[in-house]
């Protein structure tokens, strides 16, 4: 979740850092999250084109995007046990 203002900061950077370094520490924390998010998808894609067979250029980024957020709701209501490809412990 990316902080919207200073004020959302964890407490231990608020405590630790001046108001500047607080700042620029926002800036980066939430760019970085934006962009794991977005490699996230790709590796998304390229795993989901290489098991089909075909090119990973040929799939939409935003296509992609359409389709995970059909698919949220449908992994919302699963338990854990349930998740296909993952197993826990």
């Amino acid at each position: 979740m990316p902080y919207k203002q200073i004020a959302d900061l964890p407490d231990s950077v608020k405590e630790n850092l001046p108001k500047h370094a607080q700042e620029i520490f926002r800036a980066a924390f939430n760019s970085a999250q934006e962009q794991l998010g977005h490699w996230s998808v790709r590796i998304l894609m390229f795993q989901a084109a290489t098991t089909a067979g075909i090119p990973p250029l040929r799939l939409s980024f935003t296509g992609t995007l359409r389709v995970i957020r059909r698919a949220i709701p449908k992994f919302q209501d699963l338990q854990p046990e349930d998740f296909p490809f993952f197993s826990i412990g």
